[in-house]
């Protein structure tokens, strides 16, 4: 398992020019390779573009980095315009917008429960005064 906030150690690389295939750089004094320390935190990006709603910004994806103290970070891609939201709090969003949607699909069920009511009152309305006698 990745840890965020740790780092991890890699081997240096680097294209050979006749084959064109990665090969370890090698220190020249002890011809040991050559390391780096890289952080191991997860960055991943979405597959489709943010969309025309985001403006300028439509045309990029959207990446998405954990980082350490458990928040989440987000910018278009190619941009710097990071933003950091703490888990709970993109968690409790979650469950707001859920319960929100379950009310909201509540009303529309009594909206046409009422519309229904109103709809069978003018149909009994309107036979009632068809059955009225003619005054006259």
């Amino acid at each position: 398992m990745i840890e965020i906030g740790q780092s991890k150690t890699v081997v240096l690389r680097k294209r050979d020019k006749h084959t064109h295939k990665l090969v370890p750089v090698l220190d020249p004094q002890t011809n040991e390779p050559l390391t780096k320390i890289v952080s191991s935190e997860v960055t991943r990006a979405t597959r489709n573009k943010l969309g025309g709603s985001f403006g300028p910004d439509g045309k990029r994806r959207l990446v998405v980095k954990l980082g350490a103290g458990d928040v989440i970070i987000m910018w278009p891609q190619g941009t710097r315009q990071k933003v950091t939201l703490e888990l709970k709090k993109v968690y409790q969003y979650a469950l707001h917008m859920r319960a929100l949607v379950k009310l909201a699909e509540r009303a529309r069920e009594r909206k046409a429960a009422k519309q229904r009511q109103r709809e069978s009152r003018r149909i009994r309305y309107a036979e009632h005064k068809l059955r009225q006698p003619i005054e006259a």
